[in-house]
């Protein structure tokens, strides 16, 4: 999406198809504007798929992170807790499952 077209309502509703082909021809997003106040936007759907997937993306990304503080947090707090057992190292818990994981996958063949 390049740029934004502002347009009256009232030229959409007479000129729905030129609107419409201009928007996809010039790639130019359709600000849509009623009494002067902007109201909606027409883009191409393959823009707003991208901006749908980008924002989709983003949201599990924010998501992901806040679980993995919470997570860390929890640790912290077990720690805290019981400091009389040691945590164990969570990067080494992950390369042992990396290793039987790849023992079971090697034993399939």
């Amino acid at each position: 999406m390049n740029s934004i077209w502002r347009v009256s309502a009232t030229e959409v509703k007479n000129s729905w198809g030129r609107v419409v082909r201009r928007v996809l021809q010039r790639r130019e997003a359709a600000l849509v504007e009623s009494k002067g106040k902007p109201t909606v936007v027409i883009l191409p759907a393959d823009d707003y798929e991208r901006l749908v997937t980008e924002q989709g993306i983003e949201a599990n990304k924010r998501e992901q992170l806040t679980l993995l503080d919470e997570v860390e947090r929890f640790a912290k707090e077990v720690a805290t807790r019981y400091p009389q057992h040691p945590q164990p190292d969570s990067v080494e818990m992950i390369r042992e499952t990396r290793e039987e994981r790849d023992d079971r996958l090697m034993d399939l063949r």
